[in-house]
């Protein structure tokens, strides 16, 4: 069927015989994620009911932060979806012992988020984010009522960033130089053991970066060169990113994340 129809003696076929792409058939559209989530399971299990509140279990999700409650303390932190993954800045929290199930599904929430979880669409308005050891799954329950996170300036030409973690990770041969700096045309940043460089450009707030990823010649263990790969593979992937109110810089594309800060 596919060589006859590269043929124009193929042109009479009946049309009722032609391939016609259906609506089942086109990716359904991006989901914004912006406003409040009501949360339905976590692991698979319903919320706990809270002993010290009667607040509902929710999540509220904004253009530049995540952060919610399952009745008992509060959590969240810069957050950032790019390819398909979701990854945070800064996760902190209230600090009341809430116990019980209730303490271990906030502890679950935490972990998933650490772990860049990957966010898939269940439906029109349910979405669920999901990592190697946990998930959670959430339904619209309406537009975001909290105030906004203030964010820092955009610009990252002329800048230069302290690198806190790689994908959720601090090892380095060299602590004190872990910096990513960007200059007019050319970027350089050491995550680990190795400096990488190369060229980048900005589009909206994604950094566009040149396929050529230049990287110093060092001896490095393998744990270390596993993170200078990933960091690699990150900036290749066309990353997103935000700077947060504080000046906190998250990076995240390709299932990777960086998050780092400001160098005065």
């Amino acid at each position: 069927m596919i060589a006859c129809a590269a043929l124009a003696a193929c042109s009479e076929e009946p049309a009722r015989q032609r391939s016609v792409p259906t609506q089942q058939q086109r990716p359904a559209a991006p989901i914004d994620l912006e406003g409040r989530w009501r949360v339905l399971s976590i692991d698979a299990r319903p919320p706990a009911s809270p002993t010290r509140s009667g607040r509902a279990a929710s999540i509220v999700i904004t253009g530049n932060s995540i952060g919610g409650t399952l009745g008992c303390n509060d959590f969240g932190g810069l957050g950032l979806l790019a390819d398909g993954h979701f990854a945070i800045h800064s996760w902190g929290g209230t600090a009341i012992g809430c116990g019980g199930e209730v303490g271990a599904q906030e502890r679950a929430i935490s972990m998933l988020f650490f772990a860049r979880p990957r966010m898939t669409r269940l439906g029109p308005n349910r979405i669920r984010f999901e990592s190697k050891d946990h998930a959670l799954e959430l339904e619209r329950a309406g537009p975001n009522d909290s105030p906004p996170v203030a964010a820092g300036p955009e610009e990252l030409e002329g800048t230069s960033w302290r690198i806190v973690m790689m994908d959720g990770e601090e090892k380095s041969s060299d602590p004190v130089g872990r910096v990513l700096r960007f200059g007019g045309e050319g970027w350089q940043g050491m995550a680990s053991c190795a400096t990488l460089s190369g060229t980048w450009r900005r589009n909206g707030n994604r950094i566009i970066v040149g396929r050529e990823i230049p990287s110093t010649e060092q001896l490095c263990p393998a744990d270390l060169a596993r993170i200078d790969g990933n960091f690699a593979d990150l900036m290749r992937s066309n990353p997103r990113y935000l700077v947060g109110p504080n000046g906190e810089l998250l990076i995240a594309g390709g299932g990777h994340a960086l998050a780092g800060g400001r160098l005065e």
